[in-house]
C-alpha cells in the first residue's frame, strides 16, 4: 500500500495565499497613453503580528484585477519599480517575490511558464536601509503562488507606523512578452484593494540598475507585488479572572504603579500591553459607560528594573478588549524561559469603586485566577507614584493590574489519513469489496470525511466500473485477469486530502491455508495448531498469522508461536476453541482457514474416543478381522469401558481399555499385524489400526491418575 499527502495549495513556504488576480476590461488608448512606463515587479510575504482578534486570516493583502493589456505594451529602459508602504501593525517580511506573466496568458506564442528573467528584490526602510534582498531566478525555480514567484529571506520585523520600500530590478525589454510588474492604481483602471494591515504610500521607481527607489512616482506608482499571511498565531492572555461584585478595590487611592512579577517556563513572545477594564457597569453605579475611564500606561520590565517595553492604553474602547483587559500592540518581546519579568499599570488616585485598571490578587481576594501556563506567577509589585519601575513586592496584596498577550503556535490544519485497505489476490470475474474505513481526521468526524475513489490502472481491455465510488466500501467486477490499482482521495472539512492506494491482482494467486481437522482435547493439555500444509501456487514465501476468534466464556488462551506454521496453545476451560489461520504472500493474505478445537475433562475425553473408534470396528470387513466373534468380542470390550466410566468405575474402563489395545497394538509397536500368541491383534488391517491405537491411547492416558 502506498500513499501520497496532499495539502490543498500549500508551498514550501509554509503561508497561505493573500494575493488574488483576476481579470477585467483595459481599453487600447489608455494603454498606449502610458507605453514608456516601466512598472512595479515587487512582492512581499509577510507575518502579521497583531492581536488575535486583528487578525484576518487568509485575505489578500492587495486584490488586483487585470485584463490582458494592463501591464505595459512597449520597451522600457532598466529601471527599479515598487511602491511605498506602512504597515498598521507589526509584521513580519519572509519573503520576497516577483510577478509571473504565467506562461502564455498574455505573451505571444512561442512562450514558456515562468519569468524570463532573473529578478532582484528588496525592501527598505523610508531613509534607504536595505533591510533584505534577494534575487527571484528565472524559469520556475521559484515558488510560485498565485501569479508571484517567491524566494525565502532572513525575516524582517517591520514596526506598525513606518514607511517601507518594496522593489525590484525589471531589465530593459518588450514588456508586452516580459514579466515582473503590472501597471498600478494611478496608472490603469486595475480594481486593487489593499489589506487593512497595509496602508499604501505612494509609488517609487528609479532608473538604472539594483538601488533605493527614491524618486516618487505619483502619477503611475506601479504595484506587482503582492502579500502572503501565513497562519496566524493566536495572541493568548497571560492572565484571566473571573470575579464577582466587590472583588476589586473598595476605597480611593494614590497614583501608583500595580502589577505583578513572574517567570515563563518557556521562551515566549510578548505582542502587547494591557491593563483591567471594569467593565462597563458591571460594578460600576450608574450612570456608567463601558470601556476604561482613564488612560493607562502599561509596561514590562526585567527583574533588574531594565523597562524593555512600554504602551498607554487609550480611555474608552478604542483599546482592544480580550476577557477582562483592553490591549495596546507593541514591537514583540522575546521573553527567556527562567528569567523573572514584571508587568505593571500605573493607575491614578481615584475611588476604585467606580474605576479600573486593576483588581485584588489571589492573595488578597477571593478571585478565579487563572495563567496562563507558560507564566509561572512569583509575587505582586507596586510603587506610589509616576509611571516606573514597582521595585516594592507586596505580598498581602499583589494587585493585578496590568497584563499581557503573548504569542501562542501556529495551527495549521492536518490533512486527514487515507487508508484504502489491503492489497488482495483474487480470480478474474470475482466481485472485489474495496475498504477504507481504517480512514480517519482528528479534526473531522469520520462520518463527514469526502472518499472519491478511482482507477489509476486496469488491465487492458477492462470496462471494470466502481460502484458507490463515494462512500467508504465501493466495490468492482474485476471482468478481466490482471492488476487493478486504486486509488482512495480522503478530504477533510478544510479541503485538505490524501491519498492511498491499494493492488488487487489476479496475475498473483492466492495462498491457501491449510489447518487439518478439528480436534478434541483435554482442558489443560498442549494442543498443537499445524499449518505446514499451507501452499502458495506460485510458490510465493508465505507469512503464517495464527489468531482465535472465538474462547468459553473466561478463558485467557493464547496461541504461542503465532506467526509460525506450527504454532500451540493451551485450552484453560472447558468448551469450544476457534481458530483462524492466514497465510499471505506479497501480494496479501489469502482466505483464511478455521479449525475448531474442543476441550473436554478426562472421563469426557475417553468417551468420545471409546464412541469413535467402536464406530470404526462395527464398519471393520470380514477380512479386515481374525474372526466374527473377535469383531463382536472386541465391540464388548468398547461398551463395558464406556459403561465403567459413566458408573465411576474408572479401575474397571482401564482393565477393558488395555485388553482392546492389546488387541490392536502390533502395526505401531512392531511394525506389522501380531498374529500369532494368546495377545494376537483381531484387527488384522494396519490402516485400520492406525485409527484405532492412537484414539484408545489417548482414552487411556486421560483415565489415568
Amino acid at each position: 500500500m502506498s500513499k501520497k499527502n496532499h495539502c490543498g495549495m500549500e508551498s514550501e513556504l509554509g503561508v497561505s495565499q493573500l494575493f488574488s488576480l483576476k481579470l477585467i476590461d483595459f481599453t487600447e488608448d489608455y494603454i498606449m497613453k502610458f507605453t514608456k512606463l516601466s512598472a512595479l515587479c515587487v512582492c512581499i510575504i509577510i507575518i502579521f503580528q497583531g492581536v488575535a482578534m486583528a487578525t484576518d486570516i487568509d485575505e489578500p493583502a492587495i486584490s488586483l484585477q487585470l485584463a490582458p493589456g494592463e501591464h505595459l505594451t512597449a520597451g522600457g529602459s532598466e529601471s527599479m519599480n515598487g511602491y511605498e508602504f506602512t504597515p498598521t501593525e507589526n509584521v513580519t517580511v519572509t519573503a520576497l517575490g516577483v510577478y509571473d506573466l504565467a506562461g502564455c496568458t498574455f505573451r505571444p506564442a512561442p512562450c514558456a511558464d515562468g519569468l524570463l528573467d532573473a529578478h532582484e528584490v528588496g525592501i527598505w526602510t523610508d531613509t534607504g536601509n536595505l533591510l533584505a534582498a534577494a534575487t527571484v531566478p528565472a524559469g520556475i525555480s521559484g515558488e510560485r503562488i498565485g501569479q508571484f514567484r517567491y524566494i525565502n529571506i532572513v525575516s524582517q520585523e517591520l514596526t506598525a507606523g513606518q514607511s517601507y520600500i518594496v522593489a525590484s530590478l525589471n531589465p530593459a525589454r518588450d514588456y508586452t512578452i516580459d514579466d515582473g510588474f503590472v501597471l498600478g492604481p494611478n496608472g490603469t483602471s486595475a480594481n486593487y484593494t489593499f489589506d487593512s494591515r497595509i496602508a499604501f504610500v505612494q509609488g517609487r521607481r528609479k532608473v538604472g540598475g539594483f538601488q533605493y527607489p527614491d524618486t516618487v512616482t505619483t502619477i503611475n506608482p506601479f504595484l506587482g507585488g503582492s502579500l502572503l499571511l501565513e497562519p496566524a498565531r493566536p495572541n493568548l492572555p497571560a492572565l484571566t479572572l473571573q470575579l464577582a461584585p466587590g472583588e476589586h478595590l473598595t476605597a480611593g487611592g494614590s497614583e501608583s504603579m500595580n502589577g505583578y512579577e513572574f517567570t515563563p517556563t518557556e521562551n515566549v513572545t510578548v505582542t502587547a500591553l494591557g491593563v483591567y477594564d471594569l467593565a462597563g457597569c458591571t460594578f460600576r453605579p450608574a450612570p456608567c459607560a463601558d470601556g476604561l475611564l482613564d488612560a493607562h500606561e502599561v509596561g514590562i520590565w526585567t527583574d533588574t528594573g531594565n523597562l524593555l517595553a512600554a504602551a498607554t492604553v487609550p480611555a474608552g474602547i478604542s483599546g482592544e478588549r480580550i476577557g477582562q483587559f483592553r490591549y495596546i500592540n507593541i514591537v514583540s518581546q522575546e521573553l527567556t524561559a527562567g528569567q523573572s519579568y514584571i508587568v505593571a499599570s500605573l493607575n491614578p488616585a481615584r475611588d476604585y469603586t467606580i474605576d479600573d485598571g486593576f483588581v485584588l490578587g489571589p492573595n488578597g481576594t477571593s478571585a478565579n485566577y487563572t495563567f496562563d501556563s507558560r507564566i509561572a506567577f512569583v509575587q505582586g509589585r507596586r510603587k506610589v507614584g509616576g509611571f516606573q519601575y514597582p521595585d516594592t513586592v507586596t505580598t498581602i496584596n499583589p494587585f493585578l493590574g496590568g497584563s499581557l498577550l503573548l504569542r501562542g503556535e501556529i495551527s495549521l490544519p492536518v490533512p486527514p489519513t487515507a487508508d484504502a485497505g489491503i492489497n488482495q489476490a483474487i480470480h478474474a470475474g470475482y466481485s472485489v469489496l474495496l475498504d477504507g474505513s481504517g480512514s480517519f481526521d482528528d479534526n473531522t468526524p469520520i462520518i463527514d470525511l469526502d472518499y472519491a475513489w478511482n482507477f489509476l490502472s486496469t488491465p487492458f481491455g477492462s470496462n471494470a466500473a466502481l460502484i458507490d465510488a463515494d462512500t467508504v466500501s465501493p466495490s468492482f467486477t474485476a471482468d478481466l485477469s490482471g492488476t487493478y490499482i486504486v486509488q482512495l482521495v480522503v478530504t477533510d472539512e478544510d479541503a485538505l486530502s490524501d491519498s492511498s492506494t491499494v493492488e488487487i491482482s489476479s496475475e498473483n494467486l492466492a495462498p491457501q491455508a491449510l489447518v487439518g481437522s478439528n480436534q478434541l482435547v483435554l482442558v489443560g493439555a498442549l494442543v498443537q495448531l499445524d499449518g505446514s500444509s499451507s501452499f502458495d501456487p506460485d510458490e510465493d514465501m508465505l507469512e503464517f498469522d495464527w489468531t482465535i476468534s472465538s474462547v468459553p466464556s473466561g478463558s485467557n488462551a493464547t496461541i504461542n508461536d503465532a506467526s509460525s506454521a506450527i504454532a500451540n496453545f493451551v485450552p484453560d476451560l472447558e468448551g469450544l476453541y476457534v481458530l483462524n489461520l492466514a497465510v499471505s504472500d506479497y501480494i496479501g493474505s489469502g482466505i483464511p482457514a478455521i479449525v475448531q478445537v474442543t476441550a473436554t475433562l478426562a472421563e469426557e475425553f475417553a468417551e468420545v474416543q471409546i464412541i469413535n473408534v467402536d464406530t470404526i470396528i462395527t464398519a471393520l470387513d470380514k477380512s479386515e478381522v481374525t474372526t466374527v466373534g473377535n469383531q463382536e468380542a472386541y465391540g464388548n470390550f468398547l461398551s463395558q469401558a464406556s459403561i465403567a466410566i459413566q458408573t465411576g468405575d474408572i479401575v474397571m474402563a482401564i482393565d477393558k481399555l488395555e485388553k482392546a489395545i492389546t488387541r490392536t497394538d502390533g502395526c505401531a509397536i512392531r511394525g506389522e499385524v501380531d498374529g500369532k500368541g494368546q495377545d494376537r491383534d483381531w484387527v488384522t488391517d494396519c490402516a485400520q489400526q492406525a485409527q484405532i491405537y492412537p484414539a484408545l491411547v489417548a482414552a487411556l492416558e486421560a483415565l489415568l491418575p
